[in-house]
Formats: structure tokens, C-alpha cells, sequence
């Protein structure tokens, strides 16, 4: 057994993350702390093996490199997004400074990420989802529309009641859920739709015949895992990226945020009736399936 220290902060989908490496960890007989601080946190250092955000300071970032035991940079986006970051978030240095740990686990598939080339310490190693807890759910009859705009405050609101008001009178039924910052009764709701508090994906998705998402990386996941294509409605951040990619390999389409209900209507319905993007992303859900386990195996072969 090794003592693991995991440091991250609070950033929406990057914690769930943590979490989900952390549940593999545990589960294999290890001990580990996570920490979940601001993002001007001190790290934990007290570990056999010592994991932080990428997404961390740079001062935190040469800590961890120095502290003298095999460390990782978690990856909580894609890799071909990461090179973004230097020069904006970060200054000029930040890709050198992520080449010190000895691994950056990048919790995505080479597929989706489409990079043609990555550093010698970069590793895909597919989700990790965190263990669910969940009360059973009566899922309503196919096709069933998963809703999901993020877990932060994105100002995503008025999206989701555009979403909702192009959904009515659908073939689906549709299950929409918000983040605590929203509340559920405040928006309005057609006949075929629900708007309910946060359900974990692993609940929902099994059900789905189409997610509808803002393209962050947890969500755009998660649905693959589970074979499901998407529609990205992306909002900031990666999720431009990320939506790009999803369309790309063929599994989703994009939806602009500032088009007319009838625009986002007519790329959900047309979505629902595409056997193509379900096809493409039951193919990717078979490259998930590969890397089960994958990211506690690459910190497990650090540990000699």
C-alpha cells in the first residue's frame, strides 16, 4: 500500500476527476489524501507519490517537480488544448514546466484528442469516473434527451431555457439537470421535459439516445463511455476545442450558443435521427472501454 497525495482545486469538472482516480486508488488497497483548496493553495507534498492539477500555479508546479518522489500533472482536458494555455492562463515556459513530472495523465482518448505527437511523459488513460451513490431512476420512455450545461455558474441559463423551449413538442422526452447556483422550478419546462437538480451522468446516460451539452471535457466523456453522441453547445473555456474534436471524429455536432431556438432545435432533432454519430461514438466507447483501470495502473508503475 503507498501513501497518495492528490492536490486540485475548486474548478467544477477537474474535481470529479480527482475523485474518480482517488475511488480506483482506494479501491486498489492505497492511501490517499485529496485536497481540494484555491487555486493559491499550497500542494500536499507527504506522499509516496505526488499528483497535482495542471492547472496549478507555477510556484506549486516546481514544488511538486522538486519534492523528490515520482509526481504527475493531471490532465483534466484535452492535451491538444494544452499548449492554449501558454501565453494566456500561464506564462511562456508553462509546457517546459509540465515536462518535469514524470507523468502527465491525460484523462481523455488519443482519438478524440487528435494530436499527432505528445512528449515522452504525456499518457492517455480514458476517464475516471468517480463511484456513484445514486437512488435508482425511473428512466422515461425512449428516446430519452440528457441535458447537462455544467455544474458552475457559466451564465448558461438562458441557454438552457432555449434548449428547453426547442425541445417541445420533440420525439424524446427530455431530462435536464442544473447546478446548485440554478434553481429548477425557474425554468419553463414543455410537457416532454424535467428539470431536475444534478444526477450523476452514470445514472442518466445509460438511458440517453442523445446528450446535450456545453462541451466540457467530464461531460463530453462520459457520454462517449457510454456510446451516446452529443450536441455541444460550448460556452467558454476549452469547450470550443472540445466541441471541434467531438465533431471531427464524427460523434456530435455544434450548436452556437446565440442561434435561434429553431437553429438549435433543428441540429437536436436532426442529431436524434443520425445513426452515423451514434455509430461513431459506439466505436469510441470501445476505445474507453480498453483503458479501464489505465489511470491507477500509470500511478501504480511509478511506485517501483
Amino acid at each position: 500500500m503507498a501513501a497518495i497525495a492528490m492536490t486540485t482545486m475548486d474548478g467544477g469538472g477537474n474535481v470529479s476527476v480527482f475523485r474518480g482516480l482517488r475511488d480506483q486508488l482506494v479501491a486498489r488497497g492505497h492511501e490517499v489524501r485529496l485536497t481540494v483548496g484555491p487555486w493559491g493553495g499550497d500542494p500536499d507534498l507527504d506522499g509516496d507519490v505526488v499528483i497535482v492539477d495542471l492547472m496549478l500555479r507555477r510556484d506549486v508546479h516546481d514544488a511538486v517537480a522538486s519534492a523528490g518522489v515520482p509526481t504527475v500533472a493531471l490532465v483534466h482536458t484535452m492535451w491538444s488544448f494544452v499548449p492554449s494555455f501558454e501565453g494566456t492562463m500561464f506564462p511562456a515556459g508553462y509546457l517546459d514546466q509540465l515536462a518535469r513530472f514524470d507523468r502527465c495523465l491525460v484523462f481523455s482518448i488519443p482519438e478524440l484528442d487528435g494530436s499527432t505527437a505528445v512528449p515522452d511523459n504525456v499518457r492517455f488513460v480514458g476517464p475516471a469516473f468517480e463511484a456513484v451513490d445514486d437512488e435508482p431512476w425511473s428512466a422515461p420512455p425512449p428516446p430519452v434527451v440528457v441535458v447537462s450545461l455544467g455544474t458552475t455558474d457559466m451564465g448558461e441559463g438562458p441557454v438552457l431555457q432555449k434548449v428547453l423551449d426547442a425541445c417541445s413538442g420533440l420525439d424524446a422526452q427530455v431530462v435536464a439537470t442544473v447546478g446548485p447556483h440554478l434553481d429548477p422550478a425557474s425554468f419553463r419546462a414543455p410537457d416532454n421535459a424535467v428539470v431536475m437538480p444534478l444526477r450523476p451522468h452514470a445514472t442518466l446516460l445509460p438511458h440517453a439516445a442523445l446528450f446535450v451539452g456545453h462541451a466540457g471535457h467530464g461531460g463530453i466523456m462520459a457520454a462517449l463511455a457510454h456510446g451516446v453522441p452529443i450536441a455541444s453547445i460550448p460556452l467558454d473555456r476549452d469547450q470550443p476545442h472540445n466541441a471541434s474534436r467531438v465533431a471531427s471524429v464524427g460523434a456530435g455536432v455544434t450548436i452556437d450558443p446565440s442561434a435561434p431556438t429553431s437553429a438549435f432545435r433543428g441540429a437536436i432533432d436532426a442529431a436524434l435521427r443520425d445513426p452515423a454519430l451514434r455509430d461513431a461514438a459506439q466505436r469510441l466507447a470501445a476505445s474507453v472501454a480498453t483503458l479501464d483501470g489505465r489511470p491507477a495502473d500509470e500511478v501504480e508503475g511509478l511506485l517501483g
